[in-house]
């Protein structure tokens, strides 16, 4: 076979590791597991929201604000996970961090408080930052020859988790009668997945690191003079658009099963199903990765981006409360983030930034993503007291898109440093 048509293949033979096809796959499954995870955790709060917000008498500024405001646990510790990430053992780093995240999930279910709930969900927002940022540098480096389809992979068991959790949640909540119980569940299968890291060899997690004498992408390695460009024009641009569309995104999966329950009158599984169309999106980041590798990224961004627009308003402007409408726009908007615009720019933020910082450029890239978004669910909620839900979200997702798409048509890809 050649590379391009068998690319787990090739990366052995680059790499010159004694993992067959067969290991490799069982690796890339367990790193894909663990991101499916992280999405799980991500996704299960906002549909059991409604029964939370109930439980305690938030108001929804407030409930909004505890939905989203695990990104900021997420972005604070991104750039220092980066590092951490670049300079120790990145399988050690994985495992504790999905430990750090299971127990705050499991946590959420003790609450007797605003000022704990928000505890624990900014502790798990800080666990899934740090594994986040180390994933996504174990996987750039050790399949830097098809970088984007290792991401794709990765961001399309997210979409996987995204779609499965609102489900589980509301099945296990509806079997149970409890809002807590899904949050305990999925911190015990949390500690599956560590587990299953016990099978990743760490000649697979310490390729690329700084120190890592035998890396196979010692060709991407700088110059003296690239060195002192590491902020690059092109860097900036990508932060930038990774700060907008987090705002965007974020203020969208945070109280959109709130918008369809209050406001659209869906139950809480039609709510949930309608959420897990955007996970079933998100699994299209795998041919689009495999497709990014071979066109052109910058105008697959400009597409997404575009779409972004429609699909975004959209879902808050059209007047019909057909279900199967607001699934298909939940499952574009899953198709233009996590298949395109999140694997697509985190690729290309890496390729901007040599092999030896992958850590610090996922983690710089999980910082801009996630420390603006942390207030987005607060931003969404104000807005939809004083202007409705039409305005406030048609607006939101209009005005983000369009300044992502500014910058997005601004970048250079020869003004690229690395491939």
């Amino acid at each position: 076979m050649t590379e391009a048509t068998s690319p787990l293949r090739a990366a052995t033979i680059i790499r010159g590791h004694a993992l067959g096809p067969t290991r490799l796959m069982i690796v890339l499954a367990i790193m894909a597991t663990t991101n499916m995870l992280n999405a799980m955790d991500r996704q299960i709060f906002p549909i059991l929201l409604p029964q939370i917000q109930g439980h305690y008498g938030f108001s929804i500024e407030a409930a909004g604000l505890l939905s989203t405001i695990f990104t900021l646990g997420i972005g604070l510790a991104g750039i220092p996970a980066g590092i951490i990430a670049d300079r120790f053992d990145r399988k050690l780093v994985i495992v504790t961090s999905i430990g750090i995240f299971s127990v705050a999930t499991g946590l959420q279910a003790t609450a007797v408080s605003f000022a704990d709930m928000f505890v624990y969900r900014v502790l798990t927002g800080i666990g899934e930052g740090i594994q986040n940022a180390a994933l996504f540098a174990v996987a750039g480096a050790f399949f830097h020859h098809r970088r984007t389809m290792a991401l794709g992979v990765l961001t399309g068991a997210y979409g996987l988790g995204a779609a499965l959790s609102p489900v589980f949640g509301a099945s296990i909540m509806d079997i149970t009668g409890h809002w807590q119980t899904p949050l305990i569940a999925l911190a015990l299968f949390g500690v599956v997945v560590m587990l299953l890291w016990n099978f990743v060899p760490r000649s697979v997690t310490q390729t690329g690191t700084i120190g890592d004498g035998a890396s196979p992408v010692a060709h991407d390695q700088p110059s003296l003079v690239e060195r002192s460009r590491l902020s690059t024009r092109n860097v900036v641009r990508l932060c930038a658009i990774a700060a907008v569309t987090g705002v965007m995104i974020y203020g969208y999966l945070g109280l959109y099963p709130t918008y369809l329950i209050s406001v659209r009158d869906f139950s809480t599984r039609e709510a949930a199903i309608v959420m897990s169309s955007f996970g079933i999106g998100g699994i299209s980041a795998i041919p689009l990765g495999m497709l990014a590798d071979r066109w052109n990224q910058k105008w697959l961004n400009v597409i997404a981006l575009s779409g972004f627009m429609v699909v975004g308003s959209s879902i808050f402007i059209v007047v019909s409360d057909a279900f199967a409408i607001q699934l298909i726009l939940s499952f574009l908007m899953g198709m233009l983030f996590t298949g395109i615009v999140y694997p697509n720019s985190m690729s290309l933020l890496q390729k901007n930034m040599p092999a030896s910082r992958g850590g610090f450029a996922t983690g710089l890239f999980v910082a801009m993503l996630y420390i603006p978004s942390s207030i987005s669910g607060y931003l969404i909620a104000f807005l939809a007291t004083k202007f409705g839900w039409q305005v406030a979200g048609a607006s939101t997702m209009v005005a983000l898109a369009a300044v992502s798409l500014i910058v997005m048509f601004t970048y250079r890809p020869s003004d690229q440093l690395f491939r």
